[in-house]
């Protein structure tokens, strides 16, 4: 998701609430580092003040002590009512930031004169005429006290403004408190203050739109894990519609799956028919993910409808029957679908039938393997009146292994960009041991899972498409 989504899909009471979590969290540094920075100040201005003549001391040494004790109140005062913090909400807080940062600074005028008194004291006897005024040092404390508060509140512009906004109409208010400063030189103090807190605005600017991103985020990475979550339990219910494996009998099946994401749009039924046979059904979605795996949902729906009205329908008006729920209800979506329909025998007689599915294969005993050819068209391009599905009949009692596969098997490439194909599975079939076969006193996986843990060999990285097998024996 683009950072201007993100941000556009922010409500203004979830910034509040994330400022307000940051700002419960750091009152407590606001107060220490503020508090630290004017003890320093406080204490190097008492030192300076002490060391002065006794008689050019200005101001008094209360007023001096009001700046170190204003960093000392700092100190302490938001670490014992940190649990009150906890609770006070937004606006209070930021309120309180303000305040803090705006008299803190005017609690130090006291200790600002008396180092410009020491300073001009010194100047004047080196010849210097003139008096410097507090400034000199009110205004770079000014700058450092807002630069450390705006890195450490996550104030907004507006927010970050109002504190340099109030030195500057205090230093125009000055005139008319009694000041002797001419209408210039306050204009020019009252300027050089709001540029002082320029850096402090930045800071707050880019914090500001820090913790808009870092939220859109924190937002964005819920999402996704709730969708993950609906994902998983989807996966959950489309694998619900797998059969078992038919491992005894007559007649066994056996199948491996892998999907391209967590849901995919490959799907297999197996389903015992009433005279000990089986049909079994392999169907390939056009397309991935949520999307395919919906409407393999709504084919599962109609072959149980179709075989709960005929539970030993063939295998080509199955395949007949698909093709038109796909055109009718698939297809004006631009979904389509390939398969093949086998009804296998207990005497081992096979009839399939094949609707645009990659080419089923036979391993015969002897090692051989061959390929059914298609009988049908894809799944919803013709309606039935065109539609013409056959049926090829063939034996799996001399112990042969038919195995039917979707197309990701085939179109997969490895690093060098070749394609799998027909001729590399019909390789990967021959070299497959028997179902139940002994190696070393452990039992064979299955042909099917042999053949998936041969084309992920093969493959240069994750399945670019949905990857299912399916195999069929007959025979005790």
């Amino acid at each position: 998701m683009p950072s201007a989504d993100v941000h556009a899909s922010l409500s203004q009471p979830a910034l509040d609430e994330a400022r307000l979590d940051i700002l419960r969290q750091r009152v407590v540094i606001f107060g220490l580092v503020l508090g630290l920075m004017l003890l320093a100040f406080g204490g190097f201005a008492t030192t300076v003040f002490l060391g002065m003549d006794p008689a050019t001391r200005r101001p008094s040494l209360g007023m001096v002590l009001l700046g170190p004790a204003v960093g000392l109140l700092l100190v302490v005062l938001p670490w014992v009512r940190r649990h009150r913090f906890a609770r006070a909400l937004l606006r209070s807080l930021v309120w309180r930031t303000q305040l803090i940062v705006i008299f803190s600074v005017i609690g130090q005028a006291g200790v600002a004169l008396a180092v410009m008194t020491a300073v001009t004291a010194d100047l004047t006897a080196g010849g210097f005429e003139g008096t410097l005024g507090p400034g000199w040092v009110l205004l770079p404390l000014m700058g450092a006290v807002h630069f450390a508060a705006a890195i450490i509140v996550p104030w907004t512009v507006a927010e970050a403004a109002v504190a340099p906004v109030v030195w500057a109409l205090l230093v125009l208010a000055g005139p008319l408190l009694g000041s002797r400063d001419s209408a210039s030189s306050v204009a020019i103090s009252s300027a050089v203050i709001l540029l002082t807190a320029a850096p402090g605005i930045a800071i707050a600017s880019l914090r500001s739109e820090g913790i808009r991103t870092a939220l859109g985020l924190r937002l964005l990475n819920a999402r996704i894990a709730d969708v993950e979550r609906e994902l998983t339990l989807a996966r959950r219910v489309h694998e619900r519609l797998f059969p078992v494996a038919i491992t005894d009998g007559p007649v066994r099946v056996g199948f491996a799956y892998e999907p391209m994401r967590q849901i995919g749009g490959d799907f297999l039924d197996v389903v015992r028919r009433p005279d000990g046979g089986v049909l079994l059904l392999i169907v390939d979605v056009t397309g991935h993910g949520i999307a395919a795996a919906l409407a393999v949902n709504r084919l599962h729906g109609e072959v149980r409808r179709v075989l709960g009205q005929a539970r030993d329908v063939s295998a080509r008006d199955m395949i007949a029957a698909l093709n038109e729920y796909v055109r009718l209800t698939l297809a004006p979506e631009s979904v389509f679908a390939t398969a093949a329909a086998v009804v296998v025998g207990v005497d081992g007689t096979v009839d399939i039938c094949v609707a645009g599915h990659p080419r089923p294969l036979v391993r015969r005993s002897d090692g051989r393997v061959e390929a059914v050819e298609p009988t049908a068209p894809m799944l919803g391009i013709l309606g039935h009146e065109d539609f013409d599905a056959e049926e090829t009949r063939l034996s799996l009692a001399d112990g042969s292994t038919l195995l039917l596969y979707t197309d990701g098997v085939i179109e997969m490439r490895n690093a060098a960009g070749e394609e799998f194909r027909q001729a590399g599975l019909e390789r990967a079939l021959a070299a497959a041991s028997e179902e139940g076969a002994v190696r070393p006193g452990v039992a064979q996986p299955g042909i099917a899972q042999q053949l998936l843990a041969a084309a992920a060999s093969f493959r240069a990285s994750a399945p670019e498409d949905d990857v299912l097998f399916a195999t069929v024996r007959c025979g005790p």
